[in-house]
This record gives C-alpha cells, sequence and structure tokens, in this order.
C-alpha cells in the first residue's frame, strides 16, 4: 500500500522553526486549499524536519502557493491524535515559473523525535 499525497495551496502562516527536547528541528505550517467548484477551504497541517524545515522556515512566506508532496502521517500526544503531511517535496513560483525546493527525505524513526 502506497502512503503518498500531492496538495496544492496557499501557506496560511510564515513557517517557523522550532527545536524538540532532541534538539531536531521541525517546523509546523497550514496549507488553505480551495476544493474545485467549491467555496470549502481545506486547511491541511504540513511538517518538516531538519534541514528540510530549516529551508523552509528561511525561503517560505503567508500567502505564497506551494505544492507539497509527502506521507499522510499521525501521532499522539496525551491520547489526542492529529494528522498532517510530513513534506518529503515542494514547489512554489518563482518568476512566474514553478521551482522545486530541494528537500532530502530526513524520516522519523522513534517517537523521541516528536516535537511534543
Amino acid at each position: 500500500m502506497q502512503n503518498q499525497i500531492n496538495i496544492d495551496g496557499i501557506i496560511t502562516e510564515t513557517p517557523i522553526l522550532k527545536k524538540n527536547k532532541s534538539n531536531s528541528q521541525y517546523v509546523f505550517f497550514t496549507i488553505e486549499n480551495k476544493q474545485e467548484d467549491s467555496t470549502h477551504l481545506n486547511l491541511i497541517d504540513c511538517m518538516a524536519w531538519k534541514s528540510n524545515a530549516e529551508f523552509i522556515a528561511m525561503n517560505l512566506k503567508k500567502g505564497q502557493n506551494i505544492s507539497i508532496s509527502g506521507k499522510l502521517m499521525t501521532m499522539t500526544k496525551d491520547k489526542t491524535k492529529s494528522t498532517y503531511i510530513k513534506v518529503e517535496n515542494a514547489y512554489t513560483e518563482v518568476n512566474n515559473e514553478s521551482t522545486p525546493i530541494y528537500l532530502e527525505d530526513t524520516e522519523t524513526k522513534n517517537t523521541d523525535e516528536m516535537p511534543f
């Protein structure tokens, strides 16, 4: 079974780089995605780790168009589940051209790496 998701949208807030207890860098951000032929908006939580997180925090801003691909993930904290996309690839427009943002796959191997 393949776990791959692709989303286009607009960044709702400028991503802020943070560190977890293990001193690993991460960033959460949300993408606003409008469904075709609808006024309904989806707000999709995204997360990136390590060098990916640093690059996103330094280069992406609120209101910027972005296309991402990644894996749908779920984490649990205090019996509360949250679902997000672990970003593996991202594309944004630079000078009206779609430009890939190089992101390496930095797989989180254990729960010690979670941001909480």
